[in-house]
C-alpha cells in the first residue's frame, strides 16, 4: 500500500512541477519583462518631448516680454503645437501600451490563481492522506515489516523521499503565492499609471486647444509681408524635414564608406592647408583661401544639401550606414544628392564671410554625426594621428 502511494506521489509531482514551471512561469516571466521594458522605452520618448516642450513655452514667454516681432512669436507657437500634438500622440501610444499590459496581467493573475488554488488543492489533500497513513500506523508498519536491515534502510529512504516532496510541493504553492502577490501589485501600479497618463492627457489637450487659439489671435494680428515672410519659413522648414527624411533612406541602404567609425584618425582636412579650430566639442572650424576647394574627408554618398543663407550651403554625406560628415557654409556646390564621392573629392567651395568693417573670411564648419547613437562626435579626433 505505502510504495503504491510513494509510486502515485511521485508521478503527481512530477506531472506538477513539469507544468507549473515550464509551461507557466518561465514563457510569463519573459513577456512580462518585454511588456514592461517597451512601456518603459515609451516613456523616455514622451519624456524627452516634454522636455522640448517646456524648453518651446519658455522660448514663448520670453518673446512675449522681449517683445520682439509678432511672426517671431508665431512661428514659435507652431513649433509649440506640434511638438505638443507629438507629445499627445506618444502619450496615447503609452496609454494603449499600458492598457495592453494591464490586461495581459488581468489574464496572468486569473491564470496564476487557478494554479495556486490547483497547488493548495493537491497539497491539501497529500496532507490529509497521510494524516490517514499517519493514524494507522501505516508508515511504522511499512518500516518494521522490513525482511533485513538493508531493505529497512530502502524503505527509509522511501518514507524521506516521501517526505521531501511534501516540502516541494508546499514550496510550489509558496513561489506561485509570491508570483500571484506581484502580478497584484504590478497590475496596481500600472492601473494607478493609466489613470495619471490618462489625466495628463486631457490637460494637454486642453492646453494644445488654448496653444491653437493663441496661435490664430496672433496670427490675425500681422500684416501680409509678416504672414507671406512666415509661410515663407514653414516652406523651408517642410524642406528640410523632406531632406532629412531622404537623408535617412540613404543612410539605410548606403554601403560606401562603411570603414569609417568612431575610430576613424588621420583624416586630411575638408580644405587643403586650411587651419582647424575648435568651436565645441563637437564641432571645428576650418579656414583657407578665398575660393579654397572643401573636399569630401572620406568616401561615402551625398544624402542631403540645403541652403543655409545666402548663397551658402549644408551638405551632409553618409559613410555607411551608421556616420555622415556635416559641412556647413559651403558655396559653389558641385555634387548632387545621392552621388557617391571619394574621398577627398570636391564637393564645393569654403564659403566667404563679409564684416561689418569689410573683411573677409572664407572658412566651413565640420561635424560628424553618429546616427546610430543619435549623438555628435569629438571631432578633433578624426584628424589626429
Amino acid at each position: 500500500m505505502i510504495n503504491h502511494h510513494i509510486e502515485m506521489t511521485r508521478k503527481v509531482y512530477l506531472i506538477l512541477t513539469t507544468l507549473l514551471f515550464a509551461l507557466l512561469v518561465l514563457p510569463s516571466e519573459a513577456s512580462a519583462q518585454r511588456r514592461t521594458s517597451e512601456v518603459e522605452a515609451q516613456r523616455k520618448r514622451t519624456e524627452e518631448l516634454k522636455k522640448d516642450l517646456d524648453k518651446s513655452k519658455k522660448r514663448v514667454e520670453n518673446l512675449k516680454r522681449e517683445k520682439t516681432s509678432a511672426s517671431k512669436r508665431v512661428s514659435e507657437l507652431n513649433q509649440q503645437i506640434n511638438l505638443r500634438s507629438s507629445l499627445i500622440s506618444e502619450t496615447e501610444y503609452e496609454r494603449d501600451l499600458v492598457a495592453s499590459d494591464i490586461e495581459a496581467l488581468e489574464l496572468a493573475i486569473d491564470s496564476l490563481e487557478r494554479d495556486y488554488e490547483r497547488c493548495r488543492e493537491n497539497y491539501a489533500e497529500m496532507v490529509r492522506h497521510a494524516y490517514r497513513l499517519q493514524e494507522r500506523k501505516s508508515y511504522a508498519t511499512y518500516l518494521l515489516s522490513s525482511s533485513s536491515y538493508s531493505d529497512f534502510m530502502r524503505r527509509m529512504s522511501d518514507v524521506e523521499r516521501f517526505a521531501e516532496q511534501y516540502r516541494e510541493v508546499a514550496n510550489i504553492a509558496r513561489v506561485k503565492h509570491n508570483e500571484l502577490s506581484l502580478a497584484r501589485y504590478s497590475l496596481d501600479v500600472r492601473l494607478t499609471e493609466l489613470d495619471s497618463i490618462s489625466s495628463s492627457l486631457d490637460a494637454e489637450r486642453k492646453e494644445l486647444r488654448s496653444d491653437k487659439a493663441e496661435a490664430q489671435s496672433a496670427y490675425e494680428k500681422l500684416s501680409k509681408q509678416e504672414k507671406d515672410a512666415l509661410k515663407e519659413q514653414q516652406r523651408q522648414q517642410e524642406l528640410y524635414k523632406e531632406a532629412d527624411e531622404h537623408l535617412k533612406r540613404i543612410l539605410a541602404e548606403n554601403t560606401v564608406g562603411s570603414n569609417f567609425s568612431s575610430n576613424t584618425r588621420g583624416l586630411k582636412l575638408p580644405i587643403e592647408g586650411g587651419k582647424i579650430r575648435p568651436l565645441q566639442p563637437n564641432m571645428a572650424e576650418i579656414s583657407g583661401r578665398r575660393g579654397s576647394a572643401v573636399r569630401c574627408v572620406e568616401a561615402g554618398t551625398v544624402g542631403e544639401i540645403t541652403r543655409s543663407r545666402g548663397d551658402h550651403y549644408i551638405v551632409k554625406i553618409a559613410h555607411g550606414k551608421d556616420f555622415f560628415t556635416v559641412y556647413t557654409h559651403v558655396s559653389q556646390v558641385c555634387v548632387s544628392v545621392g552621388q557617391k564621392v571619394k574621398a577627398n573629392q570636391q564637393i564645393g567651395t569654403a564659403g566667404v564671410f563679409v564684416d561689418y568693417d569689410g573683411s573677409e573670411r572664407s572658412f566651413i564648419q565640420f561635424m560628424v554625426h553618429n546616427h546610430r547613437t543619435g549623438e555628435m562626435e569629438s571631432v578633433m579626433k578624426f584628424f589626429s594621428k
